[in-house]
């Protein structure tokens, strides 16, 4: 929190901006090489206008060759990170300063593993990983590996996994062109087990799945020849026999890297990364159309939706990135672009970074407590920002009065000098 005192005429008012702590911060992880980069996403204004800061708080250590693969307990209080080592490492986040978070457990994936993906169940009682040949649970209050999967038709060069948002399906592509299904309801972890393999037609792998959060869809993701697309199946049904093809999305010309929901389950993003087509594409889940379609000059890897559904963050082969989704009309997204630094502040890392590869980034989520107790100070500050505006139309005659949400308030310049 900072204070700025500014005069106009007799009135004196103390401009106040509740950062770091507000609603609209958030902490992203971003994988560069073997190291995870943990940053504070921050809103400044600066000569009347909205920026988004973005502040590297630390670095977290410990793997030994390129994180491939990053996720987030739903309660925020873990991250799990999978790389190129053969290990799955478990690093505790659930400090809301960053710079406490430290390594906590490694967990050991097998010789044959070079790939990870990893993924917690809603609970946060289990962790899958999938190496592309094996899927592993892992009890995550002993974090002692409790079932192991294996089959030929397992096989991915590209491991995707993911929880159904109840808990009782797991989901990963394979390399024979299908989604494998598992039933993993039962409470001895001995009788999980296959139940369903969702086709495509024609040979594509499939590198890439994500559940709605209500738990009714399932989009994957392949690489085909010509064309890669996006399946959406309904998973509305219980029984994974009854799970149905609803339609497929096409626009992509390569691999599809990776899917997400938004947390609201009303938009799809996916990214691509051949140099035929290099973009984050945004549907909508209502008719499954296109919304927006973003080309980017470097390869994208990953895509991950913040809390709130209004950010868009992606790993790139220059870096990570950040779509800000906060307007109603899809034309007025845009990228978000870095703050304003004196020199004293400049940071020494930022990050956009060339010929640097980000794999995988990650949104913290933010738990119901904290929430309520973030949005309750964002409140207090839209109520001084609306008290700010008062004060500045009083001192200056100003009849004309704006909107009055935060991220449209526009203070003169010369409040700011």
């Amino acid at each position: 929190m900072f204070h700025k005192t500014f005069k106009i005429s007799t009135v004196i008012l103390v401009l106040m901006i509740f950062s770091p702590v507000n609603y609209a911060r958030d902490i992203l992880v971003s994988a560069h090489d073997r190291t995870i980069e943990v940053w504070e996403i921050s809103p400044q204004i600066w000569r009347g206008r909205l920026y988004m800061k973005s502040r590297w708080v630390k670095d977290l250590k410990g793997h030994a060759s390129t994180v491939l693969s990053m996720v987030f307990s739903k309660d925020g209080k873990y991250l799990a990170s999978g790389a190129m080592d053969r290990t799955v490492r478990i690093w505790d986040t659930s400090d809301e300063n960053p710079g406490n978070w430290q390594l906590v457990q490694t967990l050991q994936m097998g010789e044959e593993s070079l790939k990870a993906s990893v993924a917690f169940n809603s609970t946060g009682t289990f962790l899958a990983s999938f190496d592309g040949k094996t899927v592993k649970f892992w009890d995550t209050s002993s974090w002692r590996e409790v079932a192991a999967l294996k089959d030929k038709d397992y096989e991915s060069r590209s491991p995707s996994v993911a929880f159904s948002p109840d808990g009782t399906k797991l989901a990963f592509g394979s390399d024979d062109g299908s989604v494998k299904i598992l039933d993993i309801s039962s409470s001895n972890p001995q009788d999980w087990q296959e139940v369903k393999a969702l086709p495509l037609t024609g040979y594509y792998e499939i590198i890439s799945v994500a559940f709605s959060p209500d738990g009714t869809k399932l989009a994957s993701g392949s690489d085909g020849d010509l064309d890669s697309l996006v399946k959406i199946w309904d998973t509305s049904s219980s029984d994974p026999e009854d799970w149905k093809e609803v339609t497929t999305l096409k626009g992509h010309k390569s691999e599809i890297t990776s899917l997400a929901f938004s947390p609201d389950g009303t938009k799809l993003a996916s990214g691509s990364s051949d140099s035929n087509d290099i973009s984050v594409k945004i549907w909508d889940t209502s008719d499954w159309k296109l919304i927006k379609t973003l080309k980017t000059p470097d390869p994208v890897f990953s895509v991950t939706f913040n809390n709130t559904g209004k950010k868009l963050a992606f790993g790139t082969r220059g870096g990570a990135k950040i779509l800000n989704l906060s307007a109603s009309l899809s034309r007025r997204w845009h990228l978000i672009h870095e703050g304003w630094y004196t020199m004293a502040e400049f940071p020494k890392k930022s990050l956009v970074q060339p010929f640097s590869e980000i794999y995988a980034v990650a949104f913290q989520p933010k738990d119901l407590e904290t929430k309520r107790r973030l949005l309750e100070e964002e409140k207090e500050r839209i109520r001084f920002m609306q008290l700010l505006r008062q004060k500045q139309r009083e001192a200056t005659g100003e009849t004309r009065i704006r909107t009055q949400k935060p991220e449209d308030i526009v203070i003169p310049r010369f409040l700011l000098k």
